[in-house]
């Protein structure tokens, strides 16, 4: 599972939307659309506008990369 869907999994098991995500972090729908489907990077800015506006999520999006 990719990190971009991982984190649309733990939206939507908290019950956030990505019309919730778009209002609250001020990014277009369409983008979000994308980055939840890989099309487009999941990036540090994004992680920590969806981490301060959605608490519960910055636990899984501000964590360090595991090393591979």
């Amino acid at each position: 599972m990719t990190e971009n869907s991982t984190l649309w999994q733990l939206l939507k098991d908290a019950g956030i939307t990505l019309e919730d995500v778009a209002q609250q972090t001020g990014h277009s729908l369409g983008y979000l659309v994308n980055v939840v489907q890989g099309r487009a990077p999941l990036s540090d800015a994004l992680k920590f506008r969806i981490a301060r506006a959605f608490p519960d999520t910055a636990e899984y999006l501000l964590q360090e990369p595991e090393a591979t």
